[in-house]
């Protein structure tokens, strides 16, 4: 049944992939006729929410002043921020359901305090693994390889695993620390969702009993989903689409691509940017691209190539590379392995090894009807069951009902045992 639905984000402009959700599962659910009120930590929203009748309350439209000291006191614990959740859900009225999609950044625990106090049924898309690993990848960048060291145990404590030196790491322990304590994010958010079976297999051993988890995939939409793939040049590149960040393999794949001797296209910005022009200089990086750009690359690709080194929970390039009728060379270590089947719509590559996946990227180049076979294959699959925008609305909506039942139940319990409590005193 159509009823308020309050979304909380750090950011409500698509600038990653939880914020990417966050605004196309908003917009999804205001077309199916809920009223969706949107709460944001910074930066200027989409501007399809307003276009919508989405309202969208922004907690610091313009950065304040204060220096850096005040701006970590916000990341660890953004007061303002959980004041704006708990106005936000008055104003949403009875029967409203909170869905958090993002905290880590802007948010922070507070926004989970605001839902938990004001007892309405809250559910979290769990987009990576912050929730339990205090840099959220379970991947340590010093050893640029998956960590396996329990969460918050001496060991994760004091490693420096993160991208930054280790006061950095001391701030998100103390993030961590504040959003687990005060904010309690899974009594206010019993309701969790993850990505993909990695995801869950991953990240349940980690969460407190009673925490129950639902598999909603994010959406994929689709300019033009009835589009037949093109056809490919003979000197078709391959294609990277994402952060240039140690996780994501962007520059393990400039050196299998420069060992291979084929031409590489980067999508993308970040650190790793100069060391990939170092290790391969014929690559083209292009930096972020508008989405219309970026499909019209997938479609000219021999291939995409997902070398992610992280437990990536889904891979939505990938899919948008599938739906484009562009086969996919993906790293065996993350989720979207799941969809990509070897050797029939992809490639499988373990993970971290640069000579297979050189390896991988001569096959395609030498066998360009294998490339168009996979990458036919690979759009069938895609179009026999579309992450469309709308199944992911009907998906949500399910876990919602689940969770406001969930806490109807709860509650019912809760009265009944003051009443036999009360009955007790009395006899």
């Amino acid at each position: 049944m159509p009823r308020p639905i309050v979304v909380v984000a750090d950011h409500l402009a698509v600038n990653g992939g939880s914020a990417r959700v966050a605004v196309e599962s908003a917009l999804g659910l205001a077309a199916a006729g809920h009223r969706v009120l949107c709460v944001g930590g910074a930066g200027a929203p989409d501007p399809r929410l307003a276009e919508a009748g989405v309202p969208v309350r922004i907690v610091e439209p313009n950065r304040r002043p204060g220096g850096r000291a005040a701006a970590l006191a916000r990341v660890i614990w953004n007061g303002e921020a959980g004041r704006a959740v708990a106005e936000t859900l008055a104003q949403a009225g009875p029967g409203a359901i909170a869905h958090v999609h993002s905290w880590g950044q802007e948010m922070s625990g507070a926004a989970f305090a605001a839902i938990r106090d004001a007892g309405a049924p809250g559910v979290v898309t769990l987009h990576d693994f912050l929730s339990v690993c205090p840099n959220g990848t379970f991947f340590d960048f010093g050893e640029a390889a998956i960590c396996t060291r329990a969460p918050l145990s001496g060991a994760c404590i004091s490693r420096a695993c993160d991208a930054k030196p280790y006061p950095f790491k001391l701030m998100r322990l103390a993030r961590h620390a504040a959003t687990a304590r005060l904010g309690r994010p899974f009594d206010a958010c019993p309701d969790a969702i993850v990505l993909s079976a990695l995801h869950r297999a991953v990240i349940a051993p980690h969460l407190p009993a009673g925490v129950r988890l639902h598999r909603v995939a994010n959406p994929v939409e689709i300019d033009a989903p009835d589009a037949e793939p093109a056809s490919r040049a003979a000197d078709a590149p391959f294609l990277f689409v994402g952060r240039l960040t140690p996780e994501k393999g962007a520059l393990l794949f400039a050196r299998a691509a420069a060992t291979a001797g084929v031409p590489a296209v980067f999508v993308g910005d970040g650190p790793e940017a100069d060391a990939i022009r170092a290790e391969n200089p014929a690559a083209r990086l292009l930096g972020w691209q508008p989405p219309a750009r970026v499909a019209a690359l997938m479609r000219e690709a021999r291939a995409l190539v997902f070398p992610s080194l992280w437990y990536e929970t889904q891979g939505l390039v990938a899919l948008e590379a599938q739906a484009a009728g562009t086969p996919v060379i993906v790293s065996d270590g993350c989720a979207a392995r799941e969809f990509v089947r070897d050797g029939e719509t992809g490639l499988h590559v373990p993970a971290g090894d640069v000579q297979a996946l050189a390896a991988r990227l001569v096959r395609l180049t030498a066998d360009p009807d294998l490339a168009a076979r996979l990458g036919l294959a690979a759009q069938a699959a895609f179009r026999a069951d579309p992450p469309s925008r709308a199944a992911h609305v009907a998906a949500l909506e399910a876990v919602y009902e689940s969770a406001a039942a969930a806490q109807a139940g709860a509650g019912a319990r809760r009265r009944a045992a003051r009443e036999r409590a009360v009955a007790a005193k009395a006899g």
